[in-house]
């Protein structure tokens, strides 16, 4: 596939919609060769939507719920749990935020 294809593919897919805001071209990351092992798992995981945010598993349920309904379950904010919500908003995920991101990254 080359890489107009893809870039078709993405721009075509709503899964991918953090990708697309995030990851304007395709090409390796330098982030990547500074951020400790764990956290290149962690971020590799959150763009490969390989996660356990319902933004995700809300695709897999039984009543395959719209991604309009998606809500955040830890916090019952009546927001959607997407990547943004998670790493940006959730007050229940703010000890996460303080002890693993900010301290590793800053």
């Amino acid at each position: 596939m080359c890489n107009r294809e893809l870039y078709d593919t993405v721009n075509r897919n709503t899964v991918m919609d953090l990708y697309k805001f995030v990851k304007p071209e395709f090409g390796y990351e330098m982030y990547l060769d500074v951020l400790p092992k764990y956290l290149r798992i962690f971020f590799s995981r959150l763009r490969m939507f390989v996660h356990p945010l319902r933004i995700q598993t809300g695709r897999y349920t039984n009543d395959n719920r719209p991604r309009n309904e998606r809500y955040c379950m830890v916090c019952n904010s009546h927001d959607i749990e997407d990547e943004y919500h998670f790493i940006c908003i959730c007050p229940c995920y703010s000890y996460f935020r303080k002890n693993t991101l900010t301290r590793n990254i800053m």
